[in-house]
């Protein structure tokens, strides 16, 4: 009898924007951002081929824009820049690899604000 154990699925262990403080309440991230999603417990083949990870943000499939080993052994950084995205105070976020997804880690996601009125 042959039993496959499927690998553990991937662990968020922090969410960041690429520079300056946040998201959190208030630094709220919103149309344009760059985040950077630490994660654990991803094969280390998906540097060579990105196209297996996947993040949600409020149910909704974000690019992502690359892959990288972080400084902190077994520690990767998952880039997206956020298009548009569903707001609230505690937004799901999730990375996804080959299928297997991680808890969600929860960001607050507020409108962009509107330019200033031209003068």
């Amino acid at each position: 009898v042959v039993v496959e154990i499927d690998p553990a699925p991937p662990a968020i262990a922090s969410v960041v924007f690429d520079s300056g403080p946040g998201p959190d309440a208030d630094h709220p991230a919103s149309d344009g951002a760059v985040l950077d999603v630490l994660v654990t417990g991803l094969d280390p083949s998906v540097l060579s081929n990105p196209g297996r990870v996947g993040v949600i943000l409020g149910g909704v499939a974000t690019q992502v824009d690359g892959i990288s080993a972080a400084t902190a052994a077994g520690v990767y950084q998952i880039q997206i820049t956020l298009i548009q995205p569903p707001t609230g105070s505690k937004v799901p976020l999730a990375v996804w690899v080959d299928g297997s997804g991680s808890l969600p880690a929860f960001i607050p996601v507020g409108a962009k604000p509107a330019p200033p009125p031209a003068s």
